[in-house]
């Protein structure tokens, strides 16, 4: 199965980006819509993971805020193809073209593990994000 990940913005491809991101965090996690969704979106780049044309994943960073990362999601049927991982190094590979120090995120406690495997670090305490628990972890990109 050949998935394609393209960089694009959220006006480009706003359907395809809101389809991935409703179905996981809306549907799924029962985060509200008006949560899911903010002011930042126009501001990120995206990532879009494609499936011969079907949206199935998503990811972005926030440059404005010191490479914030954010809105990481895969559809539940592609899942445990490493599509996650491919996104976030696709992220790190943007962030070295631009000379970026750290990634940083808000991880949902039970995806913790997966972040800690591509060499992110808990930073602070454990806090509540849209009624979810949360750990902030970052990750140095540049040699610094």
């Amino acid at each position: 199965m050949l998935i394609e990940i393209i960089e694009t913005s959220f006006d480009r491809h706003f359907a395809e980006l809101k389809l991935v991101r409703q179905e996981v965090f809306v549907f799924e996690q029962s985060v509200p819509e008006s949560l899911e969704a903010d002011d930042r979106d126009s501001l990120c780049q995206h990532l879009l993971a494609l499936s011969e044309g079907e949206p199935v994943g998503t990811a972005r960073v926030d440059w404005e805020k010191q490479g914030k990362v954010g809105r990481v999601a895969v559809r539940k049927p592609w899942r445990g193809l490493g599509l996650g991982k491919r996104l976030m190094q696709r992220l790190e590979s943007l962030a070295r073209d631009r000379d970026v120090e750290f990634l940083w995120l808000h991880a949902q406690r039970d995806v913790i593990p997966f972040y800690e495997s591509l060499g992110y670090v808990n930073e602070g305490s454990e806090f509540m994000e849209a009624g979810i628990p949360h750990q902030k972890m970052r990750k140095q990109i540049g040699d610094y």
